[in-house]
């Protein structure tokens, strides 16, 4: 005959982790005991029965905070039982690592974290026409089509029993990327410059979205442009064609013929970018 006083009650938790307003969910169970054998037990001094001899508790939770799953089985020895979970705030974070805003054509960086579960549980969309790749644990990249002015992500979880349990959505704006700027050398537009420091930086052409642009590495490449020279005493323009980054040979015969008053224009600039063909602002830069 079996000795009843080795029976053991056993809570097994769907999780012990539990999301505000939803349920906490366990299996109560008597170690040993036939499955045929039906029992009660008294949780919170309410009888509950069993069914095919478990029973299944579920219990709604409210509040976050620790909660404690006690009781005991309904039988001679009173077989006790206790059990612990935590209830958290439904809290994911969706983060720009850059800004909040997304720019089309570039590869937008985003952190998405929700406390509590791994990776695998975590399921992040976005809103149609753009797309959004996993990279590593927590991080994510989003690109973004022309004309969309804004975007959506949202982020669930997949609870223990299979079902998706919606966390967060987080609205991101859409810009367009700017028109890059040009610099000759280190001078930058708008400024003036003595003849020795023009000639001393008049080799190359950098273009740049500027000091301000939050994106490092993006690559521009310039592929056309006009370099002209206009004299302070007036007169016609005299120009060359430009289609690369380094400054044509002709240009060079421009710049050796500077006067202080002069000024150095390089505009009609085209070029690529990210978000491929783009059209860059001017450059002007006075002679003192």
């Amino acid at each position: 005959m079996q000795n009843e006083k080795t029976l053991k009650a056993v809570v097994i938790p769907k999780s012990q982790y539990v999301l505000n307003g939803t349920d906490y969910k366990a299996d109560i169970i008597l170690v040993e005991q036939d499955t045929s054998k039906e029992f009660s037990a008294y949780i919170n001094d309410s009888q509950t029965k069993s069914e095919n001899g478990v029973i299944q508790y579920a219990a709604r939770v409210n509040k976050p905070g620790e909660y404690t799953l006690n009781g005991y089985i309904d039988n001679a020895q009173k077989t006790p039982f206790e059990s612990h979970y935590s209830v958290v705030h439904s809290l994911a974070v969706i983060s720009a690592d850059k800004m909040n805003v997304f720019y089309v054509g570039l590869e937008n960086p985003v952190s998405i974290a929700v406390p509590g579960f791994s990776q695998d549980k975590v399921i992040v969309s976005i809103s149609a026409g753009s797309s959004i790749k996993f990279i590593r644990a927590g991080h994510y990249s989003v690109t973004c089509p022309s004309g969309v002015g804004e975007v959506k992500i949202d982020v669930a979880v997949k609870m223990d029993d299979g079902t998706l349990f919606r966390i967060r959505t987080e609205r991101f704006r859409v810009k367009n990327l700017s028109r890059p700027i040009v610099q000759l050398g280190t001078l930058h537009s708008d400024d003036d410059a003595t003849v020795a420091a023009i000639r001393g930086n008049a080799i190359r052409l950098y273009a740049s979205f500027g000091n301000g642009f939050v994106f490092d590495g993006i690559q521009l490449k310039i592929t056309g442009y006009s370099f002209s020279l206009a004299r302070a005493r007036g007169g016609k323009l005299i120009s060359v064609t430009g289609t690369s980054e380094d400054l044509p040979q002709e240009a060079f015969g421009i710049i050796r013929a500077l006067e202080p008053g002069d000024k150095i224009i390089i505009d009609n600039i085209t070029g690529t970018g990210p978000a491929g063909p783009m059209r860059f602002q001017p450059f002007v830069i006075g002679v003192k």
